[in-house]
């Protein structure tokens, strides 16, 4: 299992992996936007606060395939190990092929349902991410849609959950739902359960 932070804080981060054994970092378009930080000197502050070690995520802008790759390689010309999310749509997909064909490696993102998720792992997706909370918020069960996609992708891919709700219920079901060795889970900062 691996824990990574959505999030574009610093100084979170910092702080954060200081005492959690974080994996990584997944940022999107919209915590970038919150955080007003350009993504040239952002990723790499990121990396810094990460002690140089773990993985690190960004989206995509662009609407067209070609766009996407072309993003993409700009992303990684800024941290070269970095992993692409791609949103799972028909454009997104054939953005996955053509990244996957380059080495780059990505993350189905914007993923709704197990077929969607299994499609970007068809498309050569290293990483599959349902939008756990969202599912539930239109009237779905997000912890199912994980359970679904797990079984789905068992034998060649790694299903990673988004942020799930800090609620009793869903965290325990988390960990019911989930097979540790091949899920990774990302909450926001401000969910970790931490004492200030």
């Amino acid at each position: 299992m691996e824990l990574y932070l959505d999030t574009s804080d610093v100084a979170a981060v910092k702080k954060l992996a200081r005492i959690f054994p974080l994996a990584g970092v997944t940022t999107n378009p919209s915590i970038v936007a919150a955080g007003k930080t350009p993504l040239d000197e952002l990723l790499p502050a990121l990396h810094d606060a990460l002690g140089g070690k773990g993985r690190l995520f960004a989206q995509v802008m662009a609407t067209t395939a070609e766009g996407m790759v072309e993003d993409a390689r700009k992303l990684r010309a800024i941290i070269n190990d970095l992993v692409v999310k791609v949103p799972v749509t028909a454009e997104g997909l054939a953005a996955i092929k053509m990244l996957k064909a380059e080495g780059i490696p990505t993350l189905g993102t914007a993923v709704y349902g197990a077929a969607q998720g299994m499609l970007s792992a068809l498309a050569g997706a290293e990483y599959v991410a349902p939008y756990v909370n969202r599912v539930d918020a239109q009237g779905g069960d997000g912890i199912q849609t994980v359970i679904e996609l797990q079984q789905l992708t068992r034998r060649s891919q790694r299903c990673w959950p988004r942020a799930l709700k800090p609620r009793v219920r869903r965290w325990t079901a988390c960990w019911q739902a989930a097979s540790p060795s091949r899920c990774r889970w990302t909450w926001r900062s401000s969910l970790l359960p931490l004492r200030r």
